[in-house]
C-alpha cells in the first residue's frame, strides 16, 4: 500500500513539473522536461520492488505452515502417510492466485468435469 501511495505522490510531482515548466523555453536545473520522468523511473522502481518481494515470498513457506505433513486417506482401505511440502515458486504462486480469482467462473475456467 505504501508503494502505491508513494507512486501517486511522484505522479503528482511529475504532473506539476510538466505543467509549470515550458519545455521550449525553461528547464528544471538544466534538464528539459519532455517526458514524465518521475512516472517512468519511479514506476519502474515500484514494479521491480513488487517483483522482488513476489520472488522472495514465492521461495518460502507461509508463516504457520510446517514442511512435514500427515496425509490421511479415508477410502476403502484407510491409511496414513507423511509428506513434505515445498514452496510453490513463482509459477505455482501465479497459478494458485489465478485459480482462486477465477474459481467463480466454474466450468468456463476449469473445464467440464
Amino acid at each position: 500500500m505504501g508503494i502505491v501511495i508513494g507512486s501517486l505522490i511522484f505522479e503528482v510531482v511529475d504532473f506539476t513539473f510538466l505543467i509549470l515548466v515550458n519545455v521550449k523555453y525553461r528547464t528544471f536545473r538544466g534538464v528539459k522536461l519532455k517526458r514524465p520522468w518521475f512516472s517512468i523511473l519511479f514506476g519502474l522502481a515500484a514494479m521491480l520492488t513488487i517483483a522482488g518481494f513476489s520472488g522472495i515470498h514465492s521461495t518460502s513457506m507461509p508463516d504457520g505452515i510446517n514442511e512435514k505433513v500427515l496425509v490421511v486417506s479415508n477410502g476403502t482401505s484407510p491409511f496414513v502417510c507423511t509428506g513434505s511440502l515445498h514452496p510453490a515458486g513463482l509459477r505455482g504462486a501465479v497459478l494458485g492466485w489465478t485459480d482462486g480469482v477465477f474459481e467463480s467462473w466454474g466450468s468456463l475456467y476449469f473445464g467440464s468435469a
